[in-house]
């Protein structure tokens, strides 16, 4: 179970970050380079598929990552009572 956690974290964490990426950094010059209509047409396909691919990706990262945490919390309960450098 924790290694499927892990996995569908690190998976959707690579698909939200790297989709992210690319829309900012390859597709917005590429789509200001275009006339506006053509551009507007393109953007509003691009985002009828990129914002729920981003939006689920965004989810399941946070949802994975609190299942994660609360595995290491009950594999390590007193390591969540003691302050950084750990003074009580």
């Amino acid at each position: 179970m924790k290694i499927f956690v892990a996995f569908v974290h690190l998976a959707f964490a690579t698909t939200w970050l790297g989709g992210a990426f690319f829309y900012v950094v390859i597709l917005q010059p590429r789509l200001n380079t275009l006339p506006a209509v053509e551009r507007r047409a393109m953007a509003r396909s691009l985002r009828a598929t990129m914002t729920p691919l981003l939006a689920i990706s965004a989810l399941l990262t946070i949802a994975s990552g609190l299942v994660m945490m609360v595995q290491l919390h009950s594999q390590h309960p007193a390591a969540s009572r003691t302050a950084a450098g750990g003074l009580p």
